[in-house]
């Protein structure tokens, strides 16, 4: 098993340690992690972003010494709204040796909301400005799609992680149907692949992200390149759901799915 998104104390919001990641994989029998810490645009600079995944770059140079054919780890990062600052982006995507890069979307501004939307509190917005604010979202993971040089697009539909699972704001994907597909048939024309991210399976969420009809249309659309991803933030989570996971996807059509070396997809058999 190949688990493509993770992090370390590296990005802002974390403070597992990569030893902590090896030893939770290599326990799981986990084949090999990409490291992917954060940089996240609109904070890129209070969080001192690049000087992070240059450490976090120095740190898998020694785990890969340290843990020696026990386990491969690659060197990431996760680029989130990397339209805002496409000269920090360019800075990020030259750094030597990238294994991966995952693009993502973790912020939509929009009038009082001007946060991560993982630290919004959605409970007293109407259903017009959840729809309004989601469907955004969307053109911008789009415009992340179409302009950005990614590797993986990471957990396509997350907002609803906190909209819907947190806050029961009960937005139904389905009535974003034509944004979803154009999303897709996109990153299936730019070879970048689709995440399935785990990390809400076993959490107050309960979903996978995007979730399995929005994969089952990807297929359906032609999308074959697929990666796993935990997204995890502590070492028990490297991995999450990847066996359950694994089996959904082969009953989707699926016979592979991919982790990136080089910034290139090796097919792994499901």
């Amino acid at each position: 098993m190949y688990d493509s998104h993770t992090h370390t104390n590296n990005s802002d919001d974390c403070t597992q340690r990569l030893d902590g990641l090896c030893v939770s994989a290599i326990e799981k029998g986990i084949s090999g992690i990409s490291i992917t810490d954060h940089v996240d645009i609109p904070s890129s600079e209070k969080t001192k972003a690049y000087d992070r995944i240059l450490q976090s770059h120095k740190d898998v140079d020694e785990a890969r010494i340290k843990y020696g054919d026990k386990i491969t780890i690659l060197k990431g990062v996760e680029l989130a709204e990397g339209f805002l600052d496409k000269e920090y982006s360019k800075r990020i995507l030259a750094l030597p040796d990238l294994d991966v890069v995952i693009g993502s979307v973790h912020s939509t501004f929009m009038g009082e909301v001007n946060d991560f939307y993982s630290k919004i509190d959605f409970s007293d917005f109407t259903e017009e400005f959840l729809k309004s604010y989601f469907g955004k979202y969307l053109s911008e993971v789009l415009h992340t799609a179409k302009n950005i040089d990614i590797d993986i697009l990471a957990h396509l539909t997350c907002p609803l992680r906190y909209i819907n699972g947190k806050y029961h704001g009960g937005i139904n994907v389905n009535d974003f149907a034509d944004m979803v597909e154009e999303i897709l048939s996109v990153i299936i024309e730019r070879n970048i692949a689709l995440e399935v991210n785990t990390s809400g399976i076993g959490s107050f969420y309960g979903e996978y992200m995007p979730p399995l009809k929005v994969v089952e249309q990807y297929f359906a659309l032609g999308g074959r390149l697929i990666t796993l991803g935990s997204d995890a933030h502590i070492a028990k989570n490297v991995g999450n759901a990847f066996t359950e996971t694994k089996e959904k996807l082969k009953s989707i059509g699926f016979t592979e799915y991919h982790y990136y070396k080089k910034r290139t997809p090796v097919g792994v058999k499901l």
